[in-house]
């Protein structure tokens, strides 16, 4: 299970590292870099040409630079290229590299056309989990499937802290053929993945949504202290599914992984006509972001 959850996981930090905004009054094309380094996944740099928001939305690769990667200023190694598609058109710079806690990691991009981009960030510490916990899990007449989960953590006095909660149901499930009178014919065991919502009922400060899904907050109104958090999701319909598992991560994340999704927040809820978002990003010498997650993940078996 736990080889599954961290492919799943993989698939959507993967999946929106290549959805970043490129400021539109900087018309001069560079390098856009992209990682996403934490505790489970193969690091991925998404080397990219820039587009400006007015211009063409599609993403193109930049498959011969040089892209090495630091550890406390010192070169650990030199990323080589690994396309994700059979043809070639889309791919990132890999290592299976599992960052330490308290680093400094950075990375240098060189390209013979766009110069050297370089970007740093700090890898947090694991989340102190205490309690992990399903409370509740409803059924389709109760509540619309409605779950709750309880998740105790201890937060570090030390430091601002910043963390992102997901929610994600796994599992299998029947997918039947149906013919004109009705019945079924035939029928084939399929995998499913459903990314929930977690609504708070615990106090949280600077909260941001994600895609309208996973919530970041910070330590603001709590900072040094254990937190209780109380949450409700939407759970699916356990009656018509073979296997379920709830996925519960909580994520310790950097102060630039915060910053980015909070300003792209604020990007996505401006309206034409009101004063320009910048989304923020910390590469020198091009755009976007390398940010940081240590992340903390389980799961809980309902059927």
């Amino acid at each position: 299970m736990k080889k599954i959850l961290v492919l799943f996981l993989l698939f959507a930090i993967s999946s929106c590292e290549k959805d970043f905004v490129v400021k539109e009054q900087q018309e001069a094309k560079r390098m856009t870099v992209n990682c996403l380094l934490d505790n489970l996944n193969v690091v991925k740099v998404f080397v990219t040409e820039s587009t400006t928001l007015s211009g063409s939305t599609g993403i193109t690769s930049i498959p011969n630079a040089h892209v090495e990667l630091y550890e406390n200023d010192s070169l650990l190694l030199v990323l080589p290229y690994v396309s994700s598609d059979s043809a070639n058109t889309f791919g990132s710079y890999q290592t299976s590299l599992v960052p330490i806690s308290g680093k400094k990691y950075s990375v240098k991009v060189i390209h013979p056309v766009y110069g050297t981009a370089t970007a740093e960030d700090f890898f947090p510490s694991p989340p102190q989990v205490n309690l992990y916990q399903l409370e509740h899990y409803g059924n389709r007449a109760e509540h619309h499937n409605k779950v709750d989960f309880k998740l105790q953590f201890q937060d570090d006095g030390a430091t601002t802290d910043y963390y992102k909660l997901n929610v994600w149901l796994y599992g299998q499930e029947w997918n039947w053929q149906y013919v004109n009178g009705g019945a079924h014919t035939d029928s084939t065991l399929d995998y499913y993945t459903w990314n929930a919502m977690p609504e708070i009922n615990s106090s949280l400060t600077d909260t941001v949504r994600v895609n309208g899904y996973s919530l970041l907050f910070s330590d603001k109104n709590f900072n040094g202290n254990g937190k209780e958090l109380n949450f409700w999701f939407q759970g699916r319909d356990t009656s018509d599914v073979v296997s379920t598992f709830v996925i519960v991560d909580l994520q310790h994340i950097s102060h630039a992984q915060y910053e980015y999704y909070r300003t792209l927040e604020l990007y996505h809820k401006s309206s034409q006509g009101s004063e320009p978002v910048n989304v923020y990003d910390n590469i020198e010498n091009g755009y976007g972001i390398f940010m940081c997650s240590n992340i903390y993940s389980d799961y809980v078996r309902v059927k």
